[in-house]
């Protein structure tokens, strides 16, 4: 946020942004592969999609878990939103003011 001066929702967008571009590049890499023969190519195909399940994975348990959003945690998954709360730390933890 301080790097790029923007607040919270502009870093939030941000992020979302390069999450974006990299399942872009992800998929353009994953178009332009070679191929190798019927055997290694779906070795390939099984890795890939290890890769793709793994990401998507990920995302769901983010939803199904408390570690991430708490007691609100059923709240996120049917809005799909977010109250950032920047000043507080988890677990007892210190807040750092400035990082840079």
């Amino acid at each position: 946020m301080k790097q790029r001066g923007i607040g919270v929702q502009g870093a939030m967008d941000f992020s979302g942004e390069l999450v974006k571009e990299r399942m872009k590049k992800y998929d353009l890499a994953k178009q332009a592969l070679p191929t190798w023969g019927k055997t290694i190519d779906d070795q390939v195909l099984i890795y890939s999609k290890v890769l793709e399940d793994w990401m998507a994975a990920i995302l769901h348990w983010s939803l199904e878990s408390k570690r991430y959003f708490g007691k609100d945690v059923d709240k996120v998954r049917e809005t799909l939103t977010v109250t950032i709360k920047p000043q507080m730390a988890p677990r007892g933890q210190k807040v750092i003011d400035d990082l840079w």
